[in-house]
């Protein structure tokens, strides 16, 4: 399997702002939704009360994910992966996990509240939270060792790790820093007390647990429920966590907090706080003391229980009261310009992209067999999907595993243009996109059968299914509905051209794809490419189509529909569609006719029918400027003369800092260009106070070479050079 580089973070920082809006972040790889004031939860072990929640999918597989291994290294999803969710209440944070373990479950001996310390040592469940809101910000500013500040009594105390309680900077300790931070986990082990379900059940001090790092004490009032899955191949958790137990006098006694009264969280809708998570797999080979842990984690950073900076998730606080559902709620990045994809199945300019999970263990999608073929595990048929846009794209990612009792996805016959219609009996993505602006609704209003109004002409045509092209609703048919639904797909299956990385691609009427229903039209000017795993049990997919190729006179020609001119979809930040996927894998044996199994992200059925049957929402999150806050040291008196420093590393893969000085405040502009003065990016464009910063640069898909970076400040200009290795 290629493995994609590191997450990288946005194409450029810069902290200069001392207040942050109440806004969506741009970057939309670890932008997690965080449901407030759903359905109440129960601590039963059982996930129904979780269906307004969303669950991230932590395999081994996932793009921007981490798996680090011990003595005895995950072979595959089937052996550990697990969904985590996150829910909130006034009062209380909620943690629900599935998880598969095949390695075996529970199969320790428990640990008791003496020796909560040796959790990580143990199968566990490992949050890192951030109780503050960091609004725009691509994660928490915190750093190891700084002072806080005592809000009693404003006295400054020696400060340790990244647990800080009143609004600053950590490059300002006179002030601390946004909030406190916790690490908290829980232990997976076998309870006295069980319920009727047969869940493990345990309140209190009963549940093994800790709050780790400089918050060393245990978590009062909480509740914990673990139910085994009756074929012993995983369980469900279920966690309560007051926020009362977070807060008050709660720091390890033997240090200088030990006297600190820690804030209260009170959760509001638009808060956006840092978190990440572990889950950690212990199977270890010999004695009890062997540590031979998997730890699955949602970031890539190391060192998460001192510094909350190399934390990765981002969780934005939604209210969810009134059956507005969280859980079908995902981000899509767009950039007004290019989106910078290159199609080739290396996925690593996808690395600020949010992958949504999928497999047969999905609390909140559904899995459809047909014909009596059931999956075994997520070995089988499993993985990730993410969606990007620019001005005249639109892009779909993903990485797909599939080791099938040695008949994988390119292993069957191919499929050409005439029989494309057949693609839902082959191993195929599908897309079902609306493209239009639901705003808050749940999900799209249409429904099938009603009639559509001809935006040039202003005639009634005979409507059918979900294509619509004007706004209103299906109950008004005068008025039709909002915009034009399309059921996208395109095959997996080998092609005749490949690229220079092995990856099978296609392009134009090459591609084998189609746009079903009344849409009944090849899509024009799409490309694709598959790569396949080096192990060949899985691959890597990369689809383009052109926006304006779903637009025009698009309909089946034999349908009233021939004649609209389809809108042309224009794409904004911060509009929410309507859609679905489906996965297929088909397993056929001798090439005979197989049996399909799909992976659904939602739970819907008719989908080439309604889109009312849509089961998610993607909500179009932009990036323009392609800069956000990250570090500025307010240094006025020490900056003398106005300063461009040489960017370090240089030569550099895959990103490079530069910094800068300002000895008075001015507009400023830095700016990247190549040597024949084309300019790249502009990574700064504002007005700034003196002092002393720096800004990282990551491209994305330029080439090799050197290239120039220009600061001007006032009349101020200098420019530099750098040296971009691939």
């Amino acid at each position: 399997m290629k493995l994609v580089k590191p997450l990288l973070s946005m194409a450029a920082f810069l902290f200069c702002v001392p207040a942050w809006p109440q806004d969506l972040p741009p970057a939309t790889a670890n932008l997690y939704v965080i449901a407030l004031n759903g359905q109440p939860v129960t601590i039963d072990g059982e996930l129904q009360d979780w269906r307004d929640a969303e669950f991230v999918y932590l395999s081994q597989d996932g793009p921007t994910h981490s798996l680090f291994t011990g003595a005895k290294p995950t072979a595959s999803p089937a052996d550990f992966s697990g969904h985590v969710a996150i829910k909130m209440d006034p009062d209380n944070i909620y943690f629900a996990a599935h998880v598969r373990d095949e390695g075996g479950i529970l199969i320790h001996p428990p640990r008791t509240r003496q020796n909560a310390n040796l959790t990580f040592a143990f199968d566990h469940l490992a949050v890192y939270l951030g109780l503050y809101d960091i609004g725009t910000l691509p994660g928490s500013p915190h750093r190891n060792t700084v002072d806080i500040i005592d809000p009693a009594s404003g006295q400054i105390v020696q400060g340790g790790r990244t647990y800080r309680i009143k609004p600053g900077t950590d490059n300002d300790p006179d002030n601390a820093t946004l909030g406190p931070d916790y690490q908290i986990g829980v232990n997976f082990q076998t309870y006295d007390k069980t319920l009727a379900n047969g869940a493990y059940f345990a309140s209190g001090d009963e549940v093994i647990n800790y709050n780790w790092g400089y918050v060393d004490t245990l978590i009062a009032n909480t509740e914990l429920a673990i139910k085994p899955w009756s074929n012993e191949k995983g369980f469900t958790l279920e966690w309560r966590v007051p926020f009362a137990s977070l807060a008050g006098r709660i720091a390890r006694a033997s240090k200088p907090q030990a006297a600190l009264e820690w804030p209260l969280y009170r959760p509001q809708a638009g808060d956006v706080i840092p978190f990440d998570i572990d889950l950690t797999d212990d199977d270890r080979l010999a004695a009890p003391e062997d540590f031979n842990n998997n730890f699955l984690g949602l970031g890539r950073g190391s060192n998460l229980w001192r510094d909350s900076f190399a934390w990765e998730g981002r969780g934005v606080v939604v209210d969810v009261s009134g059956g507005r559902n969280a859980g079908n709620y995902y981000h899509a990045g767009f950039a007004p310009a290019a989106a910078g994809v290159t199609v080739d199945g290396d996925l690593a300019e996808w690395a600020t992209s949010q992958f949504i999970g999928i497999s047969q263990d999905s609390p909140n999608h559904q899995y459809i067999f047909q014909n009596g073929d059931v999956l075994s595990s997520p070995a089988d048929f499993g993985g990730y999907i993410a969606v990007r846009l620019d001005q005249d794209n639109i892009y779909f990612a993903a990485r797909v595993r599939d080791e099938p009792q040695g008949t994988g996805a390119f292993q069957h016959a191919r499929r050409t243009k005439n029989d494309a219609n057949l693609m839902f009996t082959q191993e195929h993505l599908a897309v079902y996109l609306g493209l239009y602006d639901i705003g808050d609704l749940p999900r799209s209003p249409h429904v099938r059968d009603v009639n559509i109004i001809d935006p040039a002409t202003g005639q009634i045509v005979a409507g059918g299914r979900t294509h619509r092209i004007k706004p209103g609703t299906d109950d008004d048919p005068d008025q039709a509905t909002r915009g034009a639904d399309f059921q996208l797909g395109v095959n997996i299956q080998t092609y005749d051209n490949t690229l220079a990385n092995g990856a099978f691609y296609a392009q134009g009427l090459d591609v084998i794809n189609y746009a079903w229903s009344y849409v009944d039209t090849f899509l024009t000017n799409t490309e694709l490419a598959l790569l396949q795993w080096t192990d060949e049990k899985g691959y890597d997919l990369e689809w383009r189509i052109p926006l304006a190729s779903l637009a025009g006179r698009i309909a089946k020609q034999v349908s009233p529909q021939k004649n609209i001119e389809w809108p042309r979809y224009v794409p904004q930040d911060r509009q929410v569609s309507p859609f679905d996927i489906d996965l297929t894998d088909e397993d056929r044996v001798n090439n005979q006719d197989g049996t399909n199994s799909f992976l659904r992200m939602g739970r819907g059925f008719d989908l080439w029918r309604d889109a009312a049957a849509f089961g998610m929402r993607l909500k179009v999150i932009g990036s323009p400027g392609s800069i956000t806050a990250v570090e500025q040291t307010p240094a006025a008196a020490f900056v003398r003369e106005y300063r461009l420093l040489q960017n370090y590393p240089n030569p550099f893969n895959p990103g490079t800092t530069i910094a800068f000085e300002l000895p008075a405040a001015a507009p400023v502009s830095l700016q990247v260009f190549n040597l024949a003065g084309q300019e790249i990016t502009t990574l700064v464009n504002r007005s700034l106070v003196a002092g002393r910063y720096q800004v990282t640069w990551t491209p994305r898909g330029e080439p090799s070479g050197l290239y120039l970076y220009r600061l001007q400040a006032g009349d101020h200009v200098q420019t530099g050079r750098m040296l971009y290795l691939k």
